[in-house]
């Protein structure tokens, strides 16, 4: 919301400016009409009947755009959720109603205030202005920018260049980032045992044998379960704790971590899930396939080095008692740590991965599940080859349970919902503060093309005192140019800004980027540059003699 009303206030402002660089060539035609006895009232109201009407055609075809583009995210969207979504279409009645009132608010920005500034003008020295000039106004403060509408524009739109630049900057960064996965070329699919009407030991048995038969399937090397998928819809956390009663208030620093609960990424796997997912075991051993497919097995537990750390920073983690605070049942008690693996991250934008618990299957078990396979070839080719054959096997051995994705692990990171929210604000960036940069660009273009229409005869006749057209160039150019510079330097140090309060509150935004900074103001700089010089090469091919007689 932040971001699209940035965008309208950069277009506002620009309409505003645009009002009143035309309401100074009709000073001349507003004088006349209040000498004969217009009131000033009457005109403001025109000029704002005039603005609301060009905020109205904008406003529909803003419905139709914002029609077209839900249905574009809904679809991206729904290919990564397991259900229909249903929007309601953009012509609703409290859609077009908000849409009218944010007209009516926009005519107010960009129409009142030039209708109030130019029926304010005296009467009298509007009605001895030149035709084809623009009035003399007051004195000019040495603080105040020629154009302040524009430099404002100028301003937002860099802000929000600089902040898009450094979104794209994180979200491409968090794709090389490494995870602690070395799974891409392996085969993820995520099956209910629950919606095909299996309970928990029915369940357990069929997962078991499909996972078997998974296992002999040509060309794989390894298969096991996972109730829990790194970069899933889904994920769970529980505390946990030592085993053991709390130390005693004396306690050395060491041993200070036995009564506290840390917390801890949680997930039942199978027993190869280790070496299917590339996570190296550091200490102690895998889970073995009693222990993850019987229920009533040993109850014990594989930590990551985090936890490990978090736990007993003496060491000596392996052979230790954990427990979950409040879960108490038979099942999820007290139970052994047998391993330590190495941490890794389940989130792309997190600053440091957090601890992780691992548990076997069978003793964490979920109707919801997803299957890992493993090729004997670490390829991505290798990886694509298996997904028919792991579709047609689990149609088979899994019949009248639903079976949703089937996919390589590396299409499931890049459809994470994560990952698509990143994309989603990063691309809603670009585009609209490309299009902000836009506006502002044709702005500086409008306002310089304006008013070297209006200097015409003042071109005229600096040409006919002997001024070269390269020298009647550079004055414009140079206006332009200043102010541009001034948007630019507001523009950065907004930027700045923005981008230090969103590193305070996200990962991976990093506040100060030299290169988006320089890309960003030497874009605005050429394209301000290229607004100022069309005008100016115009305005030197005019006769000096025509110019001394334009009106």
């Amino acid at each position: 919301m932040a971001l699209a009303g940035s965008v309208l206030l950069i277009i506002c402002l620009n309409l505003a400016s645009l009002l009143l660089a035309r309401g100074q060539a009709r000073r001349k035609e507003f004088a006349i009409r209040q000498a004969l006895g217009g009131g000033r009232g009457r005109l403001i109201r025109q000029l704002c009947l005039e603005g609301l009407l060009l905020a109205l055609l904008g406003g529909g075809l803003g419905l139709l755009a914002a029609d077209a583009t839900l249905a574009l995210i809904a679809a991206s969207l729904e290919a990564r959720l397991p259900l229909t979504l249903f929007l309601a279409p953009a012509g609703s009645t409290v859609v077009v109603a908000a849409t009218a009132l944010i007209c009516l608010g926009a005519t107010l920005v960009f129409s009142l205030g030039p209708a109030l500034k130019l029926t304010r003008a005296d009467v009298l020295t509007d009605l001895k202005q030149q035709a084809g000039e623009d009035a003399p106004g007051p004195r000019r403060a040495w603080w105040r920018p020629n154009h302040p509408l524009v430099v404002t524009q100028i301003a937002l739109s860099l802000a929000l260049l600089i902040v898009a630049g450094l979104f794209l900057r994180m979200t491409f960064g968090a794709l090389s980032v490494d995870h602690g996965f070395r799974a891409d070329n392996t085969v993820v699919a995520e099956v209910d045992a629950t919606l095909g009407g299996l309970d928990e030991a029915r369940g357990l048995a069929l997962f078991r044998s499909t996972q078997e038969r998974l296992a002999a399937l040509p060309g794989v090397k390894a298969a096991t379960i996972g109730a829990i998928v790194p970069y899933g819809f889904i994920s769970m956390s529980r505390e946990v704790r030592r085993d053991g009663p709390a130390p005693a208030p004396d306690a050395k620093p060491a041993t200070a971590a036995a009564g506290r609960a840390f917390e801890g990424r949680w997930n039942s796997v199978g027993a190869d899930y280790f070496a299917v997912m590339g996570l190296h075991l550091r200490q102690g051993r895998a889970f073995t396939p009693a222990e993850a497919a019987a229920p009533g097995a040993p109850r014990v537990a594989i930590i990551d080095d985090i936890l490990a750390r978090q736990l007993w920073p003496e060491g000596g983690a392996v052979g230790r008692f954990i427990r979950f605070p409040g879960r108490e049942d038979a099942r999820i008690g007290s139970m052994q740590v047998v391993g330590i693996v190495a941490s890794s991250s389940v989130d792309f934008f997190e600053e440091m991965p957090g601890g992780a618990v691992y548990v076997p299957f069978a003793q964490g078990y979920s109707g919801n599940a997803h299957f890992h396979v493993r090729p004997v070839s670490d390829t991505p080719a290798a990886a694509l080859a298996l997904l028919p054959q792991v579709r047609t096997l689990l149609r088979e051995s899994a019949a009248g349970v639903p079976v949703f994705h089937v996919r390589t692990f590396k299409q499931h990171t890049e459809t994470s919902m994560e990952l698509w929210a990143a994309g989603l604000g990063s691309g809603l960036l670009s585009v609209f503060s490309s299009f902000a940069m836009l506006v502002a660009v044709v702005g500086i273009y409008s306002v310089k093309a304006y008013q070297v229409s209006r200097r015409t005869r003042e071109i005229g006749i600096r040409m006919a005192l002997g001024a070269r057209p390269d020298m009647i160039q550079t004055l414009i150019l140079r206006e332009g140019l200043a102010t541009a510079s001034l948007g630019i330097a507001l523009g950065l140090l907004l930027g700045l800004g923005i981008n230090r309060l969103l590193g305070s509150v996200m990962h991976g935004v990093k506040p100060f980027d030299p290169l988006v900074l320089l890309v960003a103001a030497s874009a605005f700089l050429l394209s301000a540059a290229l607004a100022s010089w069309i005008p100016a090469r115009r305005a030197t091919r005019v006769s000096p003699l025509t110019a001394l007689r334009t009106e």
